[in-house]
């Protein structure tokens, strides 16, 4: 799959669940992800998950 396929499918994706929340979870809290595709000459290798940490006010 190349890296344009694979944005084309997320946005139709994005467009079927926009107004659904699933929630992710880890050691019982609801966390935020952040996801970073890897990619080489075009191709995705993997898609990384980062977990966003709370911004202090």
């Amino acid at each position: 799959m190349t890296l344009a396929e694979l944005l084309t499918n997320l946005i139709v994706l994005e467009g079927q669940i926009s107004g659904t929340h699933i929630p992710i979870f880890k050691d019982g809290k609801e966390v935020n992800l952040d996801f970073h595709i890897v990619s080489e000459e075009g191709v995705v290798k993997h898609i990384k998950m980062i977990e966003k940490q709370e911004e202090k006010k």
